[in-house]
């Protein structure tokens, strides 16, 4: 696995995905050319940080005060907060009961950065999407894809396409219960008679497909497909190139004609980008019904 600090790497791209914490997507390339999306972000590294982090979410599920306190926030920032001060507390207890014959420079300050790794993992796994919540936290990724365990999580990136990232889920019973979460998030959880199931992911909108490891040969997977916040138009999809000029019209031609229109091509391929941005070529005054399995079209002005 690629890792920034071997020092053979070539970083292409950094960019922020949180500020505090700070965790950062760090896109490098190897000398053959090959490139990897690296997530840099506080880690539990350390036995008393792995400790802390068993006590605080210990902690959490038996005070129902602090669990609803946690499970009201509507974002993982706003857990953390919630959270840190509770870390730096259990962080500051686990350190007196060792005590050091001399105490290390920066104590403190390594009590702070434990106290934020702990906080920052917690409000992970209570709020957000645990291992994966970087990746789904990226504006620029499209795809996530996890084969199973001891696979290198896959993303596709809408600057460098297909990458192999640095997250890599070991623990088969931790994906079971990321797959779990999934399922719960998206209203369709997968069982021994269904093992294969696709939603949505809520409030985001993301679809989602799980499979269990009960039909799967490297235990459960998932693969998550991201939808811009924003549709593209047909501007939009002229100026990069992905549709010709003459097709755009003849589309629009249509829309106004009030023609039947077929969107086909395999996975990947852009048919609903191109629906959503046809779509709004529809008048505004005209009513639209739409008829989904997994709910993907976006009419912002209908």
């Amino acid at each position: 696995m690629a890792e920034i600090e071997e020092g053979k790497l070539k970083v292409i791209e950094r960019y922020t995905l949180l500020g505090k914490p700070l965790v950062q997507a760090v896109i490098v390339e190897d000398p053959e050319g090959r490139r990897y999306y690296n997530v840099v972000e506080p880690q539990l590294d350390t036995d008393v940080r792995r400790a802390v982090f068993d006590d605080l979410m210990e902690m959490v599920s038996k005070d129902l005060l602090l669990l609803d306190r946690v499970n009201s926030t509507t974002s993982i920032e706003k857990a953390y907060q919630l959270l840190l001060p509770v870390a730096m507390n259990l962080v500051r207890e686990r350190v007196k009961s060792n005590p050091f014959r001399k105490p290390p420079k920066g104590l403190d300050s390594k009590i702070q950065e434990a106290a934020e790794a702990v906080a920052y993992e917690a409000a992970k796994e209570l709020v957000g999407y645990g291992a994966i919540d970087p990746l789904i936290r990226d504006p620029y990724i499209e795809d996530i894809s996890c084969n199973g365990v001891g696979i290198p999580v896959f993303v596709y990136h809408t600057k460098h396409e297909w990458l192999t990232t640095n997250i890599v889920i070991r623990d088969p019973k931790y994906l079971e219960s990321l797959v779990s979460k999934l399922g719960v998030r998206s209203g369709k959880e997968p069982s021994v008679a269904t093992p294969i199931v696709e939603g949505v992911l809520k409030p985001e909108g993301y679809r989602v497909n799980i499979v269990l490891g009960t039909v799967s040969r490297h235990g459960a997977q998932f693969t998550i497909r991201k939808f811009r916040s924003e549709p593209y138009t047909i501007i939009e999809l002229l100026r990069k190139g992905t549709i010709d000029p003459q097709v755009g019209a003849l589309l629009w031609m249509a829309v106004e004609a009030k023609q039947g229109i077929i969107f086909y091509g395999p996975t990947g391929s852009g048919k609903t980008t191109l629906l959503n941005a046809v779509t709004m070529l529809v008048p505004t005054e005209f009513k639209i019904v739409t008829a989904e399995d997994t709910p993907e079209i976006f009419l912002p002005f209908h």
